[in-house]
């Protein structure tokens, strides 16, 4: 995932990010290591407050593997 780059681009930190969404430091602090990933009813506001697309936030890797863990998962 790139939300840590896009983070950067911004000048926003974690405690900014998890205000502004309303999440715990942790949770976005996780995004940004790698640990997890945020639930798909975030990555709209995640995307809009980072000023890029929903595909921005993932590289190509992180992209086809949540896709097929999501279509595991239907």
């Amino acid at each position: 995932m790139k939300i840590k780059e896009r983070m950067l681009e911004r000048g926003l930190n974690c405690t900014q990010v998890a205000d502004a969404l309303g999440l715990a430091t942790a949770s976005v602090y996780h995004w940004t290591i790698g640990v997890k990933v945020p639930a798909t009813n975030r990555l709209p506001a995640l995307a809009k407050l980072l000023g890029c697309s929903i595909d921005d936030l993932f590289d190509d890797d992180a992209a086809s593997q949540y896709q097929h863990t999501k279509r595991k998962g239907d």
